[in-house]
């Protein structure tokens, strides 16, 4: 997978803490971001935007059912 550059806009204490958390897990700063990312927990694991084929077989077939009625 590819990686995006971002900028994120945070105050020294929290700089610092997450370089702490980094350098205590032997990781880089982009690493410990990423491994708390996924380690937070989602409402919703499937990534936004996108259907499973179930889902999109029913929301097809349902468009299908409000076109015909």
């Amino acid at each position: 997978m590819s990686k995006t550059r971002i900028n994120l806009s945070i105050d020294a204490d929290t700089l610092e803490r997450l370089r702490q958390y980094a350098w205590e897990n032997h990781a880089t700063v982009s690493k410990a971001v990423t491994d708390l990312v996924w380690a937070a927990k989602v409402k919703n694991a499937q990534v936004r935007g996108q259907m499973n084929l179930k889902e999109m077989n029913k929301f097809q077939a349902d468009e299908l059912n409000q076109l015909f009625m």
